[in-house]
């Protein structure tokens, strides 16, 4: 069930423990003097101007999902206790709005796709929340999406970064995508798979350096598509978040490159670059 969006004197409340005689006061009196409730209690002189600056900038955040409830609690008592602007308060805290934004876009993506219910993002949305987890790799962890649209909405989101597509094309090729699945899966006439085909957008020759360490099994999906989304938002390159997650040995990266090197230059094939790579995964691979 969607919960009631948190407002200003909710924060304000949480933060210093108002009662209900108090709430109930101060939603009249801020009515009748046609004033912001947070701005009410700014001229009682309850809390100062960097506290209700801090709490309607929070609620903000919270209403376009881009901060938890705690988080936001945990800023404005900051703010009130030391005194400083709420930026650096959620500096302080280590809040990363890139990660929630990423979050954010993601998840309407797949809402208007239809990948995916609104229980299932709320669900998900705990998950990352309480643990820090990039959103899809909950979804892929609860199973709620499956590896290959997973892989595919991050293609698409990257394509809209990249201002390459419009979000709205990104939801039809989404769409067409599901489709596409269920075609190939429940039909057996040929044509309605073809039917359901997607439009080609340009992707790399040879094999993607992720696609290759799942294939070795030298990494899983979910560790992928995890890795994949922390690298968008940091701007590291996925090898790299990988061995910095411990998912991966340094050495098992060097010559994972080195055989996707040579298989995109025609030196082993696909299926021979795996083989070798599947050799030494006990050395290599971290648990």
């Amino acid at each position: 069930m969607q919960r009631a969006l948190t407002t200003v004197c909710d924060l304000l409340s949480s933060c210093f423990s108002l009662t209900s005689e108090d709430l109930a006061r101060i939603n009249l009196a801020s009515a009748e003097s046609g004033i912001t409730q947070g701005e009410f209690l700014f001229r009682e002189g309850a809390v100062s101007a960097h506290v209700v600056r801090a709490a309607i900038l929070c609620q903000l955040f919270m209403k376009e999902r881009l901060m938890p409830r705690q988080l936001a609690i945990s800023a404005v008592q900051l703010v009130s206790q030391i005194n400083v602007p709420i930026e650096e308060a959620l500096s302080k805290l280590g809040w990363d709005r890139a990660y929630y934004e990423n979050i954010r876009q993601m998840s309407e993506l797949l809402l208007k796709s239809a990948l995916i219910d609104e229980s299932a993002k709320a669900l998900a949305y705990e998950l990352c929340f309480d643990n820090r987890l990039p959103f899809l790799a909950a979804l892929v962890q609860r199973q709620a999406v499956t590896g290959a649209h997973a892989d595919y909405a991050l293609t698409l989101q990257h394509l809209i970064l990249r201002g390459s597509i419009s979000f709205d094309r990104a939801v039809e090729l989404l769409k067409k995508h599901k489709k596409s699945d269920a075609a190939s899966i429940g039909s057996k006439d040929d044509s309605a798979a073809e039917e359901a085909t997607l439009p080609e957008f340009p992707v790399p020759k040879g094999i993607r350096l992720g696609e290759l360490l799942v294939a070795a099994a030298l990494v899983t999906s979910v560790q992928l598509i995890a890795a994949v989304e922390k690298g968008r938002i940091r701007g590291q390159l996925v090898g790299e978040i990988l061995v910095d997650d411990g998912a991966l040995s340094a050495d098992a990266l060097e010559h994972a490159l080195t055989v996707q090197k040579k298989i995109d230059n025609g030196i082993v094939s696909i299926e021979e670059g795996v083989t070798e790579l599947v050799g030494p995964r006990e050395t290599f691979a971290r648990r």
